[in-house]
């Protein structure tokens, strides 16, 4: 959760200069300072020549912290509580690497491979988490932007269903994955702390701009799982 600098420095430090945005008093900036040199706090923090100026901003590691259980529709808890790190951001870009090694090792044929017929192929299974990931990261610039206006769900069988997945190469799909993570990090990285926690309704339910962060960091790993244990399990074995 967002913890405030005075909270951090009792002693009266840290006017309020914007959302986030502080006066460090000589008296704490070399402690800053060194927090930097052993990696506590990140250097992009500061601002000003050599933190003459005594600008700090929040780290958006600080405030991107695991939601409460009141923030989110207990559904989504499904996919929060995949997410041990309360880091989320960093989640959230550890992730492109990790998800384009294990589905760049597949071949054309092989990303075409269903483990029933019903079931979706690999490439629109990676098609429902990029189509989606784009749905939660709307919601969550519109919740962060203050929209009130209560926000659609979505059927995401009929988003595969009329999607362009199975005639897509996948490497085409494996770099549209990155864009749109990329531009996930994006939105997220530059909130302030007052967005991060602002509420609003999607699918009939109250969700957090930093609990859709987490669904969307513990959707995409859900179905890497599913990836692993449904399908290339079975097709190993095959």
């Amino acid at each position: 959760m967002f913890s405030p600098i005075s909270k951090w420095f009792p002693q009266g430090a840290g006017e309020e200069k914007g959302p986030g945005l502080h006066v460090i008093p000589p008296s704490v900036r070399h402690f800053l300072y060194q927090a930097t040199r052993t990696a506590l706090l990140p250097a992009t923090s500061f601002y000003g020549s050599h933190f003459g100026m005594g600008y700090w901003r929040m780290p958006a590691t600080l405030i991107a912290t695991r939601p409460d259980a009141g923030e989110y529709d207990p559904y989504y808890d499904r996919y929060i509580s995949l997410i041990p790190s309360p880091d989320v951001l960093s989640t959230l870009s550890r992730q492109i690497k990790e998800t384009l090694d294990v589905l760049s090792a597949l071949t054309e044929e092989e990303s075409n491979f269903r483990y029933a017929p019903d079931k979706w192929s690999i490439k629109e299974l990676v098609g429902h988490v990029i189509d989606t990931e784009r749905i939660m990261a709307y919601r969550a610039l519109r919740i962060a932007r203050n929209d009130k206006t209560p926000i659609e769900g979505f059927e995401q069988d009929d988003y595969v269903r009329y999607g362009p997945f199975s005639q897509c190469r996948l490497k085409d799909l494996l770099e549209e994955f990155g864009y749109v993570r990329n531009g996930t990090l994006c939105l997220l990285r530059n909130l302030n702390a007052e967005a991060w926690m602002r509420r609003g309704v999607a699918y009939n339910n109250e969700i957090s701009v930093r609990a859709l962060a987490y669904v969307i960091a513990g959707h995409e790993l859900h179905h890497r799982s599913v990836l692993r244990d449904r399908y290339l399990s079975v097709m190993k074995r095959s």
